[in-house]
């Protein structure tokens, strides 16, 4: 049974990880992780059963919306949450957990 048919998320959600962990993982000092490659956006999609139609349109849309950044790596482009999301990011992580108490 495919993940996403039994688990719908939005493509764009799926894609929000491999954009976000190479900036999460410096901020906790752990540099050195590469930012996402078309390529492999394409093969996480293929393995959640995400046309590469959508998973560029995805891309597109977060593009447009100001949640993803492209970046040039010699003659690579490379994938990113923007500034505006790391900092959604960072407001999502510091606000008190609503977890059980007592």
């Amino acid at each position: 049974m495919q993940l996403l048919k039994k688990y719908p998320v939005a493509a764009s959600d799926v894609l929000h990880f491999p954009l976000a962990f190479p900036q999460t993982m410096r901020s906790l000092r752990l540099p050195g992780l590469p930012l996402a490659k078309l390529e492999f956006l394409y093969e996480l999609g293929e393995d959640l059963a995400l046309s590469p139609a959508t998973v560029r349109t995805a891309l597109s849309r977060m593009r447009k919306e100001g949640f993803l950044e492209m970046v040039k790596e010699g003659s690579a482009t490379r994938y990113r949450v923007s500034p505006l999301q790391l900092e959604v990011m960072d407001n999502f992580m510091r606000r008190p957990s609503r977890g059980r108490e007592g």
